[in-house]
């Protein structure tokens, strides 16, 4: 393996040059007060003025601008061709026909803004989630240099994994987005206001506009939350579940936390064993339906939930493996039912063993129903899973390491009660991810086990965005069953496939097949399975190759940031995320990104080989 010297580029919170940038001047003239509505000292007020300046927005009359009213998409699509059109050297001025939208539309399915027939109804008001989708392909990718460091999953109400997750990412690292609060929460489904249009198409069009931040929860200087912000912060993603036996009778409680947006949640194997159903009920008064179990632990005292619904607030997964013994902790709960329940405490023991199984040991009180809780670090991660404790003595609490359940599954969901389903067995399986071309179809089989299940059966598959993907069954090989899909345009979606006996009207397995939709073929590594090929996207040869290394000589590279950059996207397009980074003795950076469907890490730093060179590794999970 080599040493590594890192690239003092790599990190770098600069823009690379852009000529198109200098097309954004002011072509219209603005007075302090031309619009009634906004006053000097709102904090929209520069906003407004700069993207009237620029000619990227207008009044809804020659004296009001609206500032609260919302926009629809036909409008976010007009913003979105000025932009292009402006920073491709046009004056953003297009000659509108019936309906006014159409040049819009036109104009942006031809240039690859949107694809056609991506909006049924282009006079509906824009989610946020659509704006961002929008405006994440309205400029060049390398013009969203990252100026922020977000991961994936540090947005709490998105995961990153969304159709919208990788357009709203890119967003937020360029400065462009910053969230509606201090944790930077998204809200997808929202409708998005003029204000907030006009303070982005102006981060869009000028560089010097975009904001710096840091999510709450990403510690600053090493900086402890106190209990009141970690429980504003943590406890929308709790929750109290249910239990009901086969006569649909409430028969205990417990507790669970989100650890993703698409409902996915973790609580203790013991809470969910008895469970012919369960219901969870979160802090907002709402309850959703346990849909099932996604896989299970049982010596561990750990289960993965599948919670129907979506936008579900979650928790970021701390590091259980390096704790220190005196460290302060937090857990939320239901103990005796009492939902949200928050308690503060030390960590007595980091890794206190019992009956050959490993436990963080609190003292944190928790009672019966704080079983499935969240034990949480100082920043707010999730760092344990509370399970129980002694009667005899004070405050001798338990938890289980979270990373205790990274060995689970999440990629199918079978039915309750538990103890029916088994660990070593699946009634089906099919590849758990896909990489498509637009235009292209891929192959995916689902085999059904005949050992584990020889019976009629019937499959049926429910794609999340129509838009991105078209289905279509093969023709039957036995119990092999192939499934193809058709790139439809760029972007990511979800494949559920779900196995129905003739008795039953619920599926007895679900399977999630998490898709990527590329717009043009990705050159991959060919002694690596779906790495893309850093040198043949930049048209340049390895300096030197060994094993699973490559490394490149920096000034082969035309422009070391800007490639960087495209090949961040191109991971991420791929299904890869940033998951950590390090620095060097010389305080210069590593940057590692992972995909668990492959079980790859992609590793990029740098190495001196009688020349400086960029380097990638590729590891396995």
């Amino acid at each position: 393996m080599f040493s590594f010297v890192m690239i003092l580029a790599m990190g770098s919170s600069s823009f690379a040059s852009s000529d198109g940038f200098a097309n954004f001047r002011v072509v219209n003239n603005y007075s302090i007060g031309q619009f009634s509505d906004v006053l000097p000292t709102s904090w929209y007020a520069e906003n407004v003025q700069k993207a009237y300046e620029y000619g990227l927005v207008k009044g809804v009359d020659a004296t009001s601008f609206n500032p609260n009213g919302n926009i629809t998409v036909a409008e976010t699509l007009a913003l979105a061709c000025r932009l292009y059109d402006i920073y491709n050297g046009g004056d953003g001025n297009f000659a509108q026909g019936t309906p006014w939208y159409q040049v819009y539309v036109n104009y942006a399915v031809h240039h690859n803004i949107i694809s056609a027939n991506q909006f049924a109804d282009y006079s509906t008001k824009a989610t946020r989630a659509q704006f961002a989708l929008i405006m994440a392909s309205a400029l060049p990718v390398e013009t969203f240099a990252s100026i922020n460091q977000i991961s994936n999953g540090d947005i709490p109400d998105v995961s990153g994994y969304e159709s919208y997750g990788v357009a709203v990412y890119r967003l937020y690292k360029a400065g462009i987005l910053t969230g509606s609060d201090k944790y930077g929460t998204f809200n997808a489904t929202s409708n998005i206001t003029r204000a907030e249009v006009a303070a982005i198409v102006n981060r869009m069009a000028d560089v010097n506009a975009r904001k710096e931040i840091t999510l709450l929860g990403k510690s600053i200087g090493g900086s402890e939350l106190s209990a009141e912000q970690i429980f504003e912060k943590c406890s929308s993603s709790t929750f109290y579940i249910a239990i009901y036996d086969k006569s649909n009778q409430l028969t205990a409680s417990g507790s669970g936390v989100f650890i993703d947006s698409s409902g996915h949640a973790v609580t203790n194997y013991h809470v969910i064993e008895n469970a012919y159903s369960a219901v969870v009920y979160t802090n907002d008064g709402k309850n959703y339906i346990v849909e099932g179990v996604c896989d299970f632990d049982e010596e561990n005292d750990l289960a993965i939930l599948k919670v129907r619904g979506s936008n579900f607030s979650f928790l970021n997964i701390g590091d259980s493996t390096n704790l220190s013994t005196g460290a302060t902790v937090f857990t939320i709960g239901s103990p005796l039912g009492l939902e949200n329940t928050i308690s503060q405490g030390l960590i007595s023991s980091a890794s206190r063993i019992i009956d050959g199984i490993q436990y963080i040991q609190i003292t944190a009180p928790i009672s019966p129903g704080s079983s499935g809780g969240a034990l949480l670090n100082s920043s707010g991660e999730l760092i344990g899973i509370t399970s129980g404790g002694f009667t005899e003595g004070q405050n001798l609490n338990l938890a289980v390491p979270i990373h205790k359940m990274n060995s689970l599954k999440r990629t199918s969901i079978s039915r309750l009660p538990i103890k029916t389903i088994s660990k070593n067995a699946s009634y089906m399986t099919c590849a758990s991810s896909a990489v498509v071309d637009v235009d292209e179809l891929e192959e995916i089989t689902i085999s059904v086990q005949q050992e584990n299940y020889d019976g009629s059966f019937t499959v049926e598959y429910i794609i999340a965005d129509n838009s991105v993907v078209d289905c279509e069954w093969g023709e039957w090989r036995g119990l092999d069953i192939p499934l193809y899909i058709m790139g439809l345009n760029s972007g990511r979606t979800t494949i559920q496939v779900c196995l129905y006996t003739d008795e039953d009207d619920s599926p007895i397995q679900t399977t999630t097949i998490y898709v990527t939709v590329q717009k043009i073929r990705i050159p991959f590594y060919s002694e690596a399975y779906r790495i893309p090929d850093f040198g043949k996207i930049n048209g340049i040869l390895p300096h030197y190759q060994k094993d699973d290394s490559y490394a490149y000589k920096l000034t082969d590279i035309r422009n070391v940031e800007s490639s960087l950059n495209n090949y961040y996207d191109t991971l991420e397009e791929c299904g890869y995320y940033f998951f950590h980074g390090f620095n060097d003795k010389n305080g210069n950076p590593t940057l590692m990104y992972k995909n668990p469907n492959y079980g790859k890490v992609v590793c990029l730093g740098s190495i001196t080989l009688g020349v400086p060179c960029m380097l990638i590794t590729i590891l396995d999970l």
